[in-house]
């Protein structure tokens, strides 16, 4: 869209210059013609700055466009950590389950092979190391859910905040792009053509698009 409204307006550039050359040979309607040109030449000319705004704009509107990647790269984060807290509780219902058989006297496949049965010391020893890699897990799991929490408390409130500042961002580069436009619509209209005295020429700074058309048609 920027493109081809830059081609229309540069395409003025070269109504200019055909005015502008018609006025040197006209007598009655030189001073016309020539302000004729210049206008268009103006308006040939005024595009470039209001493309650099909206370029600007633009810009403004695409940094909300990463900001998505950077969501995502916050629930990754939050996935993994809730990962930590699921793998620590399935350890601790391992050791849990295997502390049990181990009171029970149950075994595993190897020992009912070969034979061998733990005597009740090794046993003990082994629900003591049990117990305390329980007990360790309990804490892993403790610290894994505060850091979860943690994070997605803070997460969650950056979040808010972004969500906040960028209706208002958004707000103001939109008011901006509309500004631009109208300014860009009313120079397109004539408003910044001079007035000219003569009845057959006032359209060119109030009329219309098809009031203007008529005008140049009615020259050629």
């Amino acid at each position: 869209m920027a493109e081809r409204l830059y081609a229309i307006h540069k395409l003025h550039a070269n109504y200019g210059r055909v005015f502008s050359e018609w006025s040197a040979k006209e007598k009655e309607m030189g001073d016309g013609l020539q302000k004729a040109g210049h206008y268009l030449d103006s308006l040939a000319a005024g595009i470039d700055m209001p493309l650099e705004e909206e370029e600007l704009f633009a810009d403004q509107l695409k940094e909300y466009l990463f900001s998505a990647a950077a969501l995502q790269g916050v629930c990754r984060r939050q996935e993994m950590l809730q990962l930590h807290v699921e793998k620590a509780e399935t350890q601790i219902v391992s050791r849990i389950t295997e502390k049990d058989n181990v009171h029970k006297g149950k075994t595993g496949l190897m020992t009912r092979l070969f034979g061998s049965v733990d005597t009740e010391e090794v046993r003990e020893l082994k629900v003591n190391l049990l117990d305390q890699r329980i007990k360790e897990g309990h804490s892993s799991i403790k610290n894994a859910k505060e850091e979860l929490i943690e994070f997605s408390t803070l997460a969650l409130a950056d979040i808010d905040r972004f969500q906040q500042q960028k209706v208002v961002d958004i707000r103001e580069t939109l008011a901006g792009y509309v500004l631009l436009q109208i300014k860009m619509c009313r120079k397109e209209i004539g408003e910044d053509f001079p007035r000219r005295r003569g009845g057959e020429n006032h359209v060119l700074a109030t009329g219309s698009f098809v009031e203007r058309d008529s005008f140049f048609n009615e020259m050629m």
